[in-house]
């Protein structure tokens, strides 16, 4: 009960902060973009400006002008991904507790199926069905699928596709893809 209300209030907490986060970075995303632009923009003024001179002094400025453009934007990049950095592992820690009440659900969820499975299993056994009395394939029936050359469960029948399980793995198979009764 507490402890559940006060992990969704952590988590809540962290959802906003996560938020802000994120805006923040919109907003250095925004203002790397407008650097961008304004940086493009001065480039095409000097390289108007160098065009209307001549030599290898004019190319020499280009040069110089791309490499500093080029720095800034590296510099503005690393700043932002050090901050998506930041807002990321601040996020996980909500996630961590996030990750806890989704694994006991998981568990529990886990407990019901293999309860339910026993009861089933308890049904067939008890209760043979008539197909299969009649020598027709039903649930719980031992066939042999010649594919993995295993024996499998029936779990299900549905028209002529039968769900089986091999070991620890349920799988669909054609009912005219097996063998019964068991070989």
């Amino acid at each position: 009960g507490g402890g559940l209300g006060s992990a969704l209030e952590e988590m809540k907490e962290g959802i906003a902060e996560s938020s802000r986060g994120a805006r923040v970075a919109m907003s250095r995303s925004r203002d790397l973009y407008e650097c961008a632009r304004d940086a493009l923009g001065s480039l095409r003024e000097t390289q108007l400006e160098l065009s209307r001179r001549s030599g290898p002094e004019v190319q020499k400025l280009v040069d110089g002008s791309r490499v500093r453009v080029k720095e800034a934007m590296k510099e503005r990049v690393r700043a932002e991904a050090e901050d998506r950095r930041r807002a990321t592992s601040e996020a996980r820690g909500v996630g961590r507790v996030g990750d806890l009440v989704t694994k006991a659900q998981r568990k529990k969820q886990k407990k019901l199926q293999r309860a339910r499975q026993k009861q089933r299993e308890r049904r067939e056994v008890t209760q043979p069905g008539a197909q299969a009395a009649a020598g027709a394939i039903a649930t719980g029936s031992t066939v042999f699928v010649p594919q993995f050359r295993a024996k499998a469960r029936v779990l299900s029948v549905t028209g002529a596709d039968l769900l089986v399980q091999v070991g620890s793995v349920k799988m669909k198979v054609k009912r005219s893809n097996v063998q019964y009764p068991c070989p």
